[in-house]
């Protein structure tokens, strides 16, 4: 899973959830678009 700044759907099966404060993309046709932004900061 990549860790990005701003996260983009690079196909039309991606999908976009945010889960508390971190925003995945997963995408079901394609294992490698999985992308992951935000941190958990103490």
């Amino acid at each position: 899973m990549r860790h990005v700044s701003a996260l983009k759907k690079l196909c039309r099966f991606c999908q976009t959830i945010r889960r508390g404060k971190n925003v995945f993309v997963f995408c079901k046709a394609n294992a490698r678009h999985k992308q992951k932004q935000g941190w958990i900061t103490k």
